[in-house]
């Protein structure tokens, strides 16, 4: 029988034996045979290699699809007539294997954009090696915000198994991948610092057994970490915008319910941070019913000076009495006189370590003879101040009337100093050196006497 005689479907199931050179070859014989060898049925089940260029030029030419394609190096033939092709191609293909260095890392974002336009894209293997160091990341960043947009791309197997226990992700940009890297090793990672690594719409795993320590931005759906029973250190930047406004309420069920575990709490605000959302976040620090919140260490931030009191002074005097294992705190600012005043030894029984700043244009050594510093001393004898000057008294003596006439202390030559009461050879979690020039010490007799 003469293959001119053969049906369709005849025909096409002997040219499906054929490779893909050889159907392109079959397409010459004359129109038939031209139609036949170009029919999807043949070609979705074909394998192409880029590395012979000429064959994968034509493929992409003329194929109406394939069923995988593999592309390696593509540096070296990017601008050949295939690398050209992969990128403006009518050829749909179902699996895309791929090695590319970062410089191609944008090329690559039009080739992924190119096949999931063209529909029967299902699968894409990479596998990125170095290139040149000095090329910048933001292309390849674009190329993993593309594919990770990519229809039919939700999908993604888990390249190892869980395993990391430490995890920072300190990038300057959101990471399009933070989220999964968090997905894949969330059952064993201990300390995780994200910065503002993860995309806006991006949110924590639901749960973390063994998270320990925690460094995060303001993230949507933060109530979740309630349940991450092994929490025990949290860094949180309170930064406010349109985006991070509607997550105040998760932050706030988290606290209120983590508050009888978590140990370790920083808040950074930005210096202008004024809006009572913000503010009274510190007010979940306390809890809800009886219990006793664990906090031990609660520290905030500002990133530029505060000439006037904080306003997170104010609701931290109102949780004072809930916060009984409190041993550190620095209020990051001036402190104001009702939050000195509410400091009377009868909350925070177990305060050891204060930290604030002096007001503008002022000197520590003055700072530290003031009433509400010995009142202080008086109440917590076994308290250290450490006193930030914000201002210009390098040199004390020269500027300061206080200083020049009282020859009681040496004041540092820096801009902090630690001052205390208890005599030096009661047992003490701080190693004095008064030596340093750090510390002021003030005695017992000293304190009593100027108090009464």
């Amino acid at each position: 029988m003469e293959l001119s005689n053969l049906g369709d479907d005849e025909l096409l199931l002997i040219l499906g034996y054929l490779s893909a050179r050889e159907l392109l070859k079959c397409r010459v014989v004359c129109r038939r045979w031209r139609d036949a060898a170009l029919h999807p049925h043949l070609w979705r089940m074909k394998s192409v290699d880029s590395y012979n260029t000429l064959l994968a030029s034509a493929v992409l030419r003329l194929a109406p699809c394939l069923d995988s394609l593999t592309a390696g190096s593509l540096w070296n033939f990017i601008f050949d007539k295939s690398g050209l092709l992969l990128a403006s191609t009518k050829c749909a293909i179902s699996k895309l294997h791929m090695t590319f260095s970062m410089s191609d890392a944008c090329y690559m974002a039009l080739v992924i954009t190119r096949q999931a336009s063209l529909g029967r894209l299902k699968e894409v293997s990479l596998e990125l090696f170095k290139g040149k160091a000095d090329l910048p990341l933001y292309r390849l960043r674009a190329f993993l915000q593309q594919l990770l947009h990519t229809p039919g791309a939700a999908q993604f197997e888990d390249p190892v198994p869980a395993s990391l226990r430490q995890l920072w992700i300190t990038v300057p940009f959101p990471d399009p991948y933070a989220h999964l890297r968090l997905k894949w090793h969330a059952t064993t990672l201990e300390v995780l610092k994200l910065a503002r690594a993860l995309p806006p719409a991006a949110s924590l795993p639901s749960t973390m057994p063994r998270l320990r320590e925690l460094d995060c931005p303001l993230l949507g759906g933060m109530a979740v970490m309630a349940q991450y029973e092994a929490l025990r250190s949290l860094s949180l930047e309170v930064k406010l915008d349109e985006s991070t406004v509607p997550y105040l309420l998760g932050v706030e069920s988290f606290l209120r319910a983590a508050a009888t575990r978590l140990e370790f709490v920083q808040l950074s605000y930005e210096a202008h941070e004024e809006r009572a959302a913000a503010v009274d976040l510190v007010l979940s620090l306390g809890g809800t019913g009886k219990a006793t919140a664990a906090l031990e260490t609660l520290l905030f931030s500002f990133d530029a000076d505060i000439p006037t009191p904080p306003l997170q002074l104010r609701p931290l005097t109102a949780i004072l009495h809930r916060l009984s294992l409190l041993r550190t705190l620095n209020i990051g600012g001036v402190p104001s006189n009702a939050f000195l005043t509410a400091l009377d030894g009868e909350v925070l029984p177990h305060l050891r370590k204060l930290s604030m700043k002096t007001p503008e244009d002022s000197c520590p050594h003055v700072v530290a003879h003031s009433e509400p510093i010995k009142k202080l001393l008086q109440s917590y004898p076994l308290l250290h101040i450490r006193i930030s000057d914000e201002g210009d008294y390098f040199d004390c003596e020269d500027f300061c009337d206080f200083c020049a006439g009282n020859k009681c202390h040496r004041i540092p030559d820096y801009s902090a100093s630690v001052v205390f009461s208890h005599p030096l050879e009661d047992s003490c979690e701080v190693i004095h050196d008064l030596n340093s020039c750090y510390e002021i010490h003030l005695s017992l007799s000293e304190v009593e006497v100027d108090a009464l």
